[in-house]
């Protein structure tokens, strides 16, 4: 079985900040940027649970497509003005690494929300959410910085359960080419389509702490959770070691 060390968490921003006071939150570039003399625009999402100001800086990264590579930042810059309905940053000319496109994500340290302790609070600040096999959202890491309980995650929980279940099913019917035998990890043995129509919540949660722990592959997206959870049953429903703050 495969075994994810808490160091590949590390995310490239302020290390030297202490993650129980401070946080990583992502936020879309929700326009395309526009080019001015002193560098590149950026029109980003306005959280709002989330204090920022003025002159605060961030890091802007490209989403996961294909290779790590994708990933790469494109720049630094600062919060130039804040807005009712989005925020505008600054790129200066000599910051730029690669340019930014829409739907990159610009990342900036903030206070934690304390009260929230969960994987999707988690995976939220990371702009992760997962949809059904009929696309329809079930986590919308948009809409989930708000009032949230153990009662929620639960829910959250079962649906995201309930759509792997269905979808292993629908897919055995059609006697889909693309069954296969697991060769590792917890369902060692099974057949894929059978083994997702056994999945509980407690592997949903499994699952979540891992990409929760590798948050780059998966930042940005909202992706149908039967598709990815089937990825990480094929190769071994890898774990995370340790608690991840």
């Amino acid at each position: 079985m495969k075994n994810l060390s808490l160091g590949f968490l590390g995310i490239l921003i302020y290390s030297t900040i202490s993650a129980q006071e401070k946080l990583p939150l992502a936020l879309a570039v929700i326009a395309e940027p526009s080019e001015t003399p002193e560098g590149i625009l950026l029109s980003i999402h306005k959280p709002a649970l989330y204090h920022l100001s003025e002159g605060q800086g961030f890091v802007c990264k490209g989403l996961y497509k294909t290779s790590d590579a994708d990933t790469a930042s494109r720049g630094y810059g600062t919060i130039t003005a804040i807005y009712s309905d989005y925020i505008e940053c600054l790129i200066k000319k000599k910051n730029i690494l690669v340019a930014p496109q829409k739907d990159d994500l610009c990342f900036f340290i903030v206070e934690g929300l304390s009260d929230r302790k969960d994987v999707f609070y988690k995976l939220a600040r990371f702009n992760i959410s997962f949809q059904s096999v009929l696309d329809s959202l079930i986590f919308d890491a948009g809409k989930s910085s708000g009032e949230w309980n153990e009662n929620k995650t639960n829910t959250v929980l079962k649906e995201l359960a309930k759509d792997i279940q269905f979808t292993g099913k629908e897919m055995q019917a059609q006697n889909n080419s693309q069954d296969q035998t697991i060769k590792e990890g917890d369902f060692n043995g099974k057949q894929l389509f059978t083994a997702m129509q056994q999945v509980k919540e407690t592997d949903v949660l499994n699952f979540l702490k891992y990409v929760q722990a590798r948050p780059i592959k998966y930042m940005g997206h909202a992706w149908k959770i039967s598709e990815t959870f089937a990825t990480w049953m094929i190769n071994g429903t890898p774990k995370v070691i340790g608690e991840i703050e």
